[in-house]
């Protein structure tokens, strides 16, 4: 992966931007004395559903370019 690709830099602004967003909200809840337990309640699920996306469009991209070079049939018969 290309780090200078448009799409690792919104990757990173976007989960700067909603950490700092899940901070805000944790730290001016008011109805709750548990900000941690908040903040983790949702940055958790966000972090997955991220890491999901991720490892699957890394490993579609890894396939397809073992695919591409002829060396998936090797793989395939290694395992």
């Amino acid at each position: 992966m290309d780090g200078r690709e448009f799409w690792v830099y919104f990757q990173s602004f976007f989960l700067g931007a909603s950490t700092f967003l899940i901070f805000f909200a944790a730290q001016h809840r008011v109805d709750s004395g548990s900000a941690g337990l908040y903040f983790f309640g949702i940055y958790f699920p966000l972090l997955t559903v991220a890491g999901t996306v991720g490892a699957i469009n890394i490993f579609s991209g890894a396939v397809s370019q073992e695919k591409e070079n002829g060396i998936i049939d090797l793989l395939i018969l290694m395992f």
